[in-house]
């Protein structure tokens, strides 16, 4: 960065320009179900079956609240509210948040209510397992050197904050 010395501040400061890439929706989809492969037919098929039904709404609309999130209840889908812009920041918030709908998919399928429930930091392993796979995904078949580094720093960045602001 140039700084003799780092300041908090310092380290929100991306160390590598972020790459102009469009990835639409479609595309999302396939890469997570690329990304998701090691945890099973069963749940790539699942997490993409959600994501192609009406689990998700996808894209920004007026009066529509910002961010991202999972929700539902106990007899109903996973549903995922986005605000998808072709981003692959927006990759890895789907990837995150079908991490919470498979969750809460899998708990309603095998659990009674009265077992249901479960914690925030129990809620997050299954989202950030999700990026991990995604991360591992994207910097293994990533040919540009540019783009791996960019990722490289992304997920620096993202185990930062998940590590230590979330907690």
């Amino acid at each position: 960065l140039g700084v003799e010395e780092l300041k908090m501040h310092d380290i929100y400061v991306p160390l590598v320009d972020i790459p102009k890439k469009t990835i639409p929706f479609e595309e999302a989809i396939n890469i997570m179900e690329k990304a998701l492969a090691p945890l099973g037919k069963e749940y790539t098929e699942q997490a993409v079956s959600g994501a192609k039904s009406g689990w998700i709404d996808v894209y920004e609309n007026e009066g529509k609240r910002s961010g991202a999130y999972s929700f539902g209840s106990y007899d109903s889908y996973p549903y995922i509210l986005l605000n998808y812009s072709d981003t692959l920041k927006d990759v890895f918030t789907l990837v995150h948040e079908m991490g919470h709908s498979m969750h809460s998919y899998y708990t309603r399928k095998t659990q009674p209510f009265t077992y249901g429930s479960h914690s925030i930091f129990t809620a997050e392993v299954a989202s950030t397992v999700n990026e991990s796979l995604l991360m591992q995904y994207l910097i293994d078949n990533e040919a540009d050197l540019q783009m791996k580094k960019y990722l490289i720093n992304y997920h620096i960045e993202e185990f930062r904050t998940t590590l230590f602001r979330q907690t």
